[in-house]
């Protein structure tokens, strides 16, 4: 009902926001933050705020809470709370000339259920009832029938009579609604996979959001450029049944109808409500991609990627025959680190795996990736390796190394000779036999071995107290200096790849020499 005219009345010109106050126990001991103004944004905070028409005095604003749902708003048992609050409510004295009178201090307190009717009480007692509906809602059933979630702002005005008092009160007013920001089920997005997909669409993408209201109600929007007027724009389909304990949504992914200008379009994804399209998320990045860039930044299959590590470890760089000159037919033996491979021509422009694979300036041969598997040559392992047809098939025969045994460092004395540069080994000053004999260690010795004679004269140098590893060929020595003092470790003993008939007829020999030595 409009105001008479010349008459003072109250006029809300700042309306409070819908969903972004967070109603808090007092048992959180914490205050309950400010109510935000509807227009409030991150870099201008706004505050509700009333007008008092056809009245430049001084006045007292009495601001409580009253139910949302009635056709004569009730008192709320939640109460305010900030500077000016007493008892759920708020007093403010307004000086002469305030022309707008702003709230920025007012926090919500909630009460839980079993203080609802102690706070109505408390209400009672102070006589704050807005629209007088009497308190006949402090009883149950109807105090069970209140509405926690969701309250309003209730103005109330008083003007000074002639006596200087402020009895003559103006009409209340009503703010729109507050919702609980708990329970507003405000829409957002936390996070979503895939972060993109092909431009045709037809892939599932699962969000964790927010609590979402009904399938019928939501709308998963796609679109490009700005969000009131989008270049392109496309939604997401899914039903009820796609929606998660109300936190999580499944959807599929529409297609990007335009045509895709570079490797990947970027766009942007919301969630939005049907029939109040202002209510929306946060807008989150979204990529479409062509096929060759899905191509491009597809990781590979476990084999894929597997294969690829081992042509690489065992492909560093292949040497070219310095017999090859061009213009041959057959192109001669290229060296592979220690692994021969034999390439022959199919025709007179090219080598046998194609004319697109053929000396570099640098002298270094492209090979192909390797897709198939071939047996080593009198061994059951198998490795990638990709060969032309007809063709022989590559051999890789692995070096042997021999076994190792664990020592400590001050068993032994390891040293090199200054004049000669020969290396020896000698008792150590806690070995047991102090007398046993020096042997010199040959680099033959240490021939596949991990451990070096320079590493393990370093590390016996740094520090005595470590322990090494030295190859077993010397076993027989060392346990006759060291006697009990050292045991091989079967544990400890690290096994390499079975060595060949050569190299097992170099141990023995060795182990021979070091008997005849001892």
């Amino acid at each position: 009902m409009p105001a008479p005219p010349n008459q003072p009345y109250v006029e809300i010109i700042e309306e409070p926001s819908a969903k972004s106050t967070r109603f808090r126990y007092e048992c959180e001991g914490r205050f309950a933050g400010s109510i935000l103004g509807k227009s409030s944004s991150n870099d201008r905070k706004t505050f509700p705020t009333i007008k008092v028409h056809n009245h430049n005095g001084a006045c007292v604003v009495v601001v409580s809470l009253v139910t949302h749902d009635d056709d004569k708003p009730k008192p709320h048992p939640h109460t305010l709370v900030g500077p000016e609050c007493r008892q759920g409510v708020c007093t403010k004295k307004v000086k002469t000339g305030l022309d707008c009178i702003q709230f920025p201090n007012l926090g919500i307190q909630c009460k839980k259920k079993a203080e609802l009717k102690d706070a109505l009480s408390l209400r009672q007692q102070i006589r704050v009832d807005p629209f007088r509906t009497g308190f006949d809602h402090i009883e149950k059933p109807q105090l069970n029938n209140i509405n926690l979630m969701v309250v309003k702002l209730c103005f109330q005005v008083f003007l000074p009579d002639e006596s200087g008092k402020y009895q003559r009160p103006l009409p209340p007013v009503c703010s729109t609604a507050i919702h609980d920001k708990k329970s507003a089920g405000e829409l957002s997005i936390h996070s979503f996979l895939p972060e993109s997909c092909l431009a045709n669409g037809k892939e599932e993408m699962i969000l964790l959001t927010g609590r979402l209201p009904k399938a019928d109600e939501l709308e998963v929007r796609f679109y490009e450029g700005q969000s009131d007027k989008p270049e392109w724009e496309g939604f997401g389909t899914f039903t009820q049944k796609d929606i998660h304990q109300s936190v999580a949504l499944t959807v599929r992914i529409p297609e990007y109808t335009k045509a895709l200008s570079r490797s990947k379009q970027q766009v942007s994804i919301e969630l939005r409500k049907k029939h109040t399209p202002s209510e929306r998320s946060s807008p989150r990045k979204f990529y479409y991609l062509n096929a060759d860039s899905r191509n491009r930044h597809r990781p590979g299959n476990k084999r894929e990627i597997e294969e690829s590590r081992l042509f690489i470890t065992h492909s560093k760089r292949i040497k070219p025959d310095p017999t090859l000159t061009n213009g041959e037919q057959h192109l001669g033996p290229a060296v592979l680190d220690d692994i021969e491979v034999s390439m022959e021509t199919n025709s007179s422009g090219g080598s046998g795996f194609g004319s697109g694979y053929v000396p570099n300036g640098a002298g270094v041969y492209n090979l192909p990736p390797p897709t198939q598997t071939y047996q080593y040559s009198g061994q059951t392992t198998y490795a990638p390796m990709q060969v032309p047809p007809n063709q022989p098939i590559v051999q890789m025969t692995p070096q042997p190394q021999p076994e190792l045994m664990r020592v400590r460092a001050s068993d032994i004395n390891i040293y090199r000779n200054d004049n000669s540069g020969k290396v020896f080994m000698a008792p150590g000053p806690t070995a047991a036999n102090r007398n046993a004999p020096e042997v010199e260690l040959g680099e033959e010795v240490f021939s596949g071995a991990e451990t070096s004679i320079d590493e393990i004269l370093r590390m016996t140098r740094e520090n005595p107290d470590s322990e090494i590893y030295i190859p077993s060929n010397l076993s027989e020595h060392i346990n006759m200096m060291l006697n009990p003092t050292v045991d091989m470790l079967d544990g400890d003993t690290i096994q390499s790849t079975p060595s060949d008939s050569s190299e097992q007829h170099h141990t023995t020999s060795l182990t021979k020499e070091l008997k005849n030595i001892s």
